[in-house]
């Protein structure tokens, strides 16, 4: 009797113990990767990674949780706060690697706060309160923000001027893209079921005669404008179009490199590759690894010499050579 009675007391302290540690990632399952993965990275990260950004400068890896941001260093794998309490739903990195703009809850539903956090120094600003809808864009120097503010009875472009604060209404629809020097923008119009260019001085539109393309990227090199969807490359200005090797493929996600737009996608059985993506040539097909199982796999971030990636397999972070 007192043996048990001594068992169940060790069962209760252990049951308690377990009930105040952070909940850890699931164990991985079997069988493990068919190709080798890369290096764990972040190991002492404490909460779940859900999204990552590769340093401008290289040297550290920035990591976006449900609760707190955080940097982690590539070469010794510490840890850096930049801000352990803030809670983003989304968030964007800045062209310069300087700042993370982010959404939080604004306690209104339906209704974000839009702000920046400096990732140096760990300071957070608010730029628009309560009122943002969605998913925003930025330009290349961040100076202009557009988001929606969910309006009746159609959804409104607002634009956000960091220089002078201002904020102005553009169109109705959704923001999609802005050129690099932050004039021009591509807008959709669910509505009207059409794609405008925006000027972003007078707010003009025209009309690109573009059917509706839900799958697509855009590719802005200069003041040319191009669309990459199926497979195939249109040339918007110029009216013309080209097919790739590609064509017919959807992939999962887009991200940016520094020189470069790198595009992923699996097939079965679940193989990811990257695809090294240039205007004035075919996409480059590599496949990094390949998983016998099904794994739950995020947005992958390209390191500035574009010879690493990192991603997230299973709540955890991964760094790998890419094999071009």
């Amino acid at each position: 009797m007192f043996i048990l009675i001594l068992l169940l007391q060790i069962a209760v302290l252990t049951s308690m113990t377990n009930c105040n540690k952070e909940e850890e990632p699931p164990a991985e399952e079997k069988p493990e990767l068919t190709e080798n993965r890369g290096i764990r990275v972040g190991k002492n990260l404490p909460r779940y990674p859900k999204h990552i950004y590769w340093s401008k400068a290289g040297d550290e890896i920035i990591v976006r949780c449900l609760k707190g941001i955080y940097a982690v260093n590539i070469e010794t794998d510490s840890i850096r706060v930049i801000d352990k309490n803030i809670e983003t739903v989304f968030t964007m990195y800045s062209n310069d690697g300087m700042y993370l703009y982010y959404l939080i809850n604004s306690g209104k539903e339906g209704r974000y706060s839009l702000g920046r956090l400096d990732l140096k120094e760990g300071a957070a600003q608010m730029l628009v309160k309560n009122a943002v809808s969605g998913p925003f864009i930025i330009s290349k120097d961040h100076e202009k923000i557009a988001f929606i503010i969910q309006t009746v009875p159609d959804p409104s472009i607002f634009l956000y001027s960091e220089s002078t604060n201002n904020i102005q209404p553009v169109a109705s629809g959704t923001p999609r893209s802005i050129n690099s020097d932050g004039t021009k923008m591509i807008i959709r119009d669910e509505k009207a079921q059409k794609i405008y260019l925006v000027d972003l001085n007078d707010f003009s539109k025209i009309d690109l005669n573009l059917h509706m393309i839900y799958n697509y990227r855009y590719f802005w090199n200069a003041d040319n404008l191009f669309i990459f969807s199926h497979g195939r490359i249109l040339d918007v200005f110029k009216k013309k179009s080209r097919t790739t090797n590609l064509e017919g493929v959807l992939g999962r996600s887009w991200t940016r490199s520094m020189t470069f737009d790198y595009y992923y996608l699996e097939d079965m059985p679940n193989n990811f590759y990257v695809i090294y993506y240039l205007i004035n040539d075919n996409p480059y097909l590599k496949k990094i690894f390949a998983t016998a199982i099904a794994v739950d796999f995020s947005y992958p971030t390209f390191s500035p010499d574009e010879q690493h990636a990192a991603y997230i397999i299973n709540n955890k972070i991964y760094m790998c050579k890419l094999p071009f």
